[in-house]
């Protein structure tokens, strides 16, 4: 009875022994699986944070070439195409006269005088150009030239030189003025005075003597 015990109490042991021997063989031989790199990296807790590109401030852009201003000639257009400048009247006191003269076959006419009032001979130069006025306005542009000659009178103190206005009227129905207004030949002195003609076609004849 006692060798049945023992012996039972022996085949224990040796039953508990195999097993703590198996579970330890077992946990020996199982492989050991590590994460692949990449899952590591990728792994919200390790990845880097991304960087961002260093921002590069452009300079600005220049400013246009400024174009430098064109010069102005300091000489006058007749000065530049080798001529004289056309010569100025010297009288510089003048009485000027517009004198109705009638009228004759398709035009009317009238006489411009200038009077010498200096104590010194002067020199006429040039065409008169009267505008033809009404209520103040110009009812058409100045007279042309009646001829392309040279238009020029010596005037002694009290002297009178004369070109005649010739207004073109045929076939015209332009409105009559009420003021003619001459500019004397070469000069800035000007004469406004009541006169009535048609504004058709004004011409000027050249200086001459008075009739």
């Amino acid at each position: 009875m006692r060798r049945a015990a023992a012996a039972a109490a022996v085949v224990s042991a040796l039953l508990a022994a195999g097993c703590t021997s198996s579970s330890h063989h077992s946990n020996a031989d199982d492989p050991v699986i590590t994460p692949p790199a990449s899952a590591v990296a990728s792994s919200p807790s390790t990845a880097a944070a991304p960087t961002s590109a260093p921002v590069t401030e452009s300079a600005p852009p220049s400013a246009p070439a400024t174009k430098p201003a064109s010069s102005v000639p300091s000489t006058s257009p007749a000065a530049a195409s080798g001529q004289p400048p056309p010569p100025r009247s010297t009288c510089t006191k003048l009485t000027i006269r517009a004198i109705p003269g009638g009228a004759s076959m398709g035009q009317e006419i009238a006489a411009l005088q200038f009077t010498n009032d200096g104590t010194a001979s002067c020199e006429l130069v040039g065409y008169a150009s009267v505008t033809l006025l009404r209520g103040g306005r110009p009812l058409d542009r100045p007279s042309q030239p009646a001829t392309t000659a040279t238009s020029h009178r010596t005037l002694a103190p009290g002297a009178t030189a004369e070109s005649l206005l010739h207004d073109y009227v045929t076939n015209c129905q332009a409105p009559l003025s009420d003021d003619l207004r001459v500019v004397a030949p070469g000069s800035t002195q000007v004469l406004v005075r009541p006169l009535q003609m048609r504004a058709c076609l004004l011409r000027v004849d050249r200086l001459g003597a008075p009739d």
